[in-house]
């Protein structure tokens, strides 16, 4: 999954930020359909018995989409899209901007190769040192908190696998929307995600107190434990899709999938060091 993760965030950086966005909303929409074919399966199956059957039918069901996820590839891998952007390797999509555009279509343009030796690798780090440190302090956020620690606000009333399922729902939604925001790069910059980065250290701190003190006055209401997931998914998708954005901005053409690729690892560090981050907290 990090190879396919990977690969594809090198390609979709040297080409128009658009594709990075679908690309990373595509991953919260599966991520929502996973999760609303969880809460199927257990409105279908009752949930306590724990049915063989039920469970099968989830996997087979996700087995199902993997399969038509090969079909879709070997359809892509036959479009005009494919032969135009990738076999051809155009790193910009062109925009109508006089001689500056059209030189892109030049020989030497189009069947250069993008550099990925180790001492570019480098290179682009120290470029874009900030905005990855930024993807990793996010990513730690992320799964620090979630699923975890904001799923485990007691809610009275409410079954626990209702709760659980109706929240991640409400997370998965929430990140596709804000995904859907980062698309629009012309109304952020690396001064908006830094701010979006810090602010959501406050919405962490929410979760923690709703756990420790789960009779704190208006924190301790189900409409909060909601908004507060929906204000982290939301900053959380603006951010993914907009630092993906950004990085490769900060370099040439040539280093712009190597950007793209170290990207990724940025986030899969994060990924580890939130979710060990958050043991020390799990008697909470």
């Amino acid at each position: 999954n990090n190879l396919a993760y990977a690969s594809i965030a090198g390609f979709t950086s040297q080409i128009d930020g658009k594709y990075t966005a679908y690309f990373l909303i595509g991953v919260a929409i599966a991520n929502l359909v996973v999760t609303a074919l969880r809460a199927i399966i257990i409105r279908i199956f009752n949930f306590s018995d724990a049915s063989l059957f039920g469970v099968m039918v989830y996997f087979m069901t996700i087995v199902a989409l993997l399969v038509t996820g090969l079909v879709l590839h070997a359809v892509f891998m036959r479009s005009d899209f494919y032969h135009s952007k990738i076999k051809k390797r155009i790193y910009s999509v062109i925009e109508d901007d006089g001689d500056g555009g059209m030189a892109l279509l030049a020989p030497t343009h189009n069947t250069s190769n993008p550099k990925r030796d180790f001492k570019t690798l480098l290179v682009v780090g120290r470029e874009t040192w900030y905005h990855l440190f930024l993807i990793l302090l996010s990513c730690i956020q992320q799964h620090f908190s979630y699923p975890g620690l904001a799923l485990s606000k007691p809610i009275e009333g409410m079954e626990n696998h209702t709760k659980t399922t109706s929240m991640i729902g409400v997370f998965s939604a929430f990140y596709i929307v804000g995904k859907k925001m980062g698309q629009y790069r012309e109304y952020y910059s690396i001064h908006t995600m830094t701010v979006l980065t810090l602010a959501r250290f406050i919405l962490i701190a929410f979760f923690i107190i709703q756990v420790i003190a789960p009779h704190f006055p208006i924190l301790s209401t189900a409409a909060f434990g909601y908004l507060n997931i929906f204000a982290f998914a939301l900053t959380m998708g603006v951010i993914n899709v907009g630092l993906f954005i950004l990085t490769p901005e900060k370099v040439s053409t040539d280093k712009k999938e190597v950007a793209g690729f170290i990207a990724v690892f940025a986030m899969n560090l994060g990924t580890i060091i939130g979710a060990f981050g958050i043991l020390p907290l799990k008697k909470i």
